[in-house]
């Protein structure tokens, strides 16, 4: 019965994850994998950007993570 709650409570993760305009960075990780300190040094190097209202917590624009990851189309070879 543990497994299924904590895949019940995963999948309702997601699902909240899936409405969110706004991420934070712990969003962007479960989003693309990737790890918190990578998310971070693209936000450093200018690569993603970022909002911080209050200068505390950074918050990502979905539309513009989606853009992000969109980068770099590789083209297929006949």
């Amino acid at each position: 019965m543990d497994n299924n709650l904590k895949r019940i409570e995963e999948l309702l993760e997601l699902l909240i994850l899936s409405t969110k305009k706004v991420f934070t960075i712990d969003d962007v990780a479960k989003v693309t994998g990737f790890k918190k300190s990578y998310i971070y040094r693209l936000i450093s190097d200018g690569e993603l950007e970022s909002y911080k209202p209050t200068n505390g917590q950074s918050f990502i624009d979905r539309e513009d993570l989606e853009v992000w990851m969109l980068t770099n189309k590789v083209e297929v070879k006949d």
